[in-house]
């Protein structure tokens, strides 16, 4: 489903990651794991085509480069970012309806899309009463719970995952990953933390230094 080949990835003409290849096969996961600063997080962003940094080489999705195609990455990868990336200003159900109506085919009734949100918050364990909390109101667990079931209502082939379970305690960790366990897609895990690792049931491991 995915190749990466030769990827460098260059900031203010200095060098992050320089030839960096992965595969990663329908419903596969893997873990981009190394110390922090060591470029985890920009591959993962090159990838999901959501970098401001320049990039070199190849992104095959689909057996199709889009190295160079930022708008096809984000459409069809979701980035489940270490830290927020809620908007503040909106609730969590019209951020939930926002994604239905960008990725349905037929604008659902409002009816439609209050089943559809509850549906996405009872798949990562949260009531239906979430879609009128606010993302200050959310717990950092809850917030990496959202962002799941954003991901799942968008359907993404690819998700990836940066640093998800940094500021958990080891209860929420564990919580957390179950649910990322139940997801369809296939996902890429960056991470420091080997636990996470063998915990997700990650196939193969990308280690940066």
């Amino acid at each position: 489903m995915l190749k990466v080949e030769n990827l460098q990835i260059l900031r203010n003409q200095k060098t992050i990651v320089k030839d960096l290849s992965l595969e990663l096969a329908k419903g596969e996961k893997i873990a981009i794991y190394g110390p922090s600063g060591c470029g985890k997080t920009t591959t993962g962003q090159a990838i999901a085509g959501i970098t401001d940094a320049q990039v070199k080489g190849q992104i095959w999705f689909y057996e199709e480069n889009r190295a160079n195609d930022a708008w096809f990455l984000r459409k069809h990868v979701s980035y489940i970012f270490q830290e927020n990336a809620l908007n503040p200003i909106m609730n969590i159900g019209k951020q939930l309806a926002e994604v239905i109506i960008a990725n349905s085919n037929n604008i659902p009734s409002p009816k439609e899309i209050q089943e559809l949100i509850g549906q996405a918050l009872s798949e990562v364990d949260l009531p239906e009463s979430f879609a009128r909390k606010y993302p200050n109101e959310c717990s950092g667990g809850e917030k990496q719970r959202i962002l799941t079931a954003i991901a799942r209502l968008k359907n993404s082939p690819l998700v990836i995952l940066d640093e998800p379970t940094a500021s958990l305690d080891q209860i929420r960790r564990i919580e957390i990953l179950k649910i990322f366990k139940k997801l369809q897609s296939s996902l890429i895990l960056i991470t420091h933390n080997p636990y996470d690792i063998k915990e997700l049931g990650c196939g193969k491991i990308l280690i940066m230094k």
